[in-house]
């Protein structure tokens, strides 16, 4: 809103708050659905041993037959298929870390194997999902470099309409 009010007086750095505020609260959703929907020991699936699997490839197949499995319709984003194992392990714990990318690939794993997962009802609702979260988690992950560029009004106008349009529909 305040950005709407400057509007062209608006400093750049405004925006780029706007859409690290926006990110926060898409993670911070996906972080209660992980509390929630314990994951558990589920990382062990890119594990051997004690060791991570490194082959992104397996990583990919396996994260994207989770997706196509539970309604979402290929191709899936890399952002959610090309995740690194210890980052995966690490979303898992509830002060783990890992990011938006790797909670939303944990629900992916959680939903395949049968939980009845928020993201599973959102894959009835619209197979494109994962796209338009794509769409909008590109933007606000570059929003939280220290060089990332200022958009314009339009363009965070946008982004979050469809931040309140995702947290709505789950």
């Amino acid at each position: 809103l305040e950005c709407e009010l400057l509007g062209d007086a608006c400093p750049p750095r405004k925006y780029l708050d706007v859409l690290r505020l926006a990110r926060i609260v898409l993670e911070a959703s996906f972080v209660a659905l992980a509390a929630r929907y314990a994951p558990g020991d589920i990382w062990h699936a890119f594990y051997h041993e004690n060791d991570p699997i490194t082959d992104s490839e397996y990583i990919k197949t396996v994260l994207t037959q989770a997706a196509v499995r539970i309604g979402f319709a290929p191709p899936i984003p890399d952002a959610f298929t090309m995740v690194k194992a210890p980052r995966l392990r690490a979303a898992c714990h509830p002060k783990g870390g890992g990011g938006l990318n790797h909670l939303v690939a944990i629900a992916l794993l959680l939903s395949a194997r049968g939980h009845d997962h928020p993201i599973k009802q959102l894959a009835r609702q619209d197979v494109g999902y994962l796209a338009i979260l794509d769409q909008v988690i590109q933007p606000l992950n570059a929003a939280a470099h220290a060089n990332a560029v200022a958009p314009q009004l339009k363009q965070v106008t946008e982004l979050l309409q469809k931040v309140f349009e995702i947290e709505g529909a789950r």
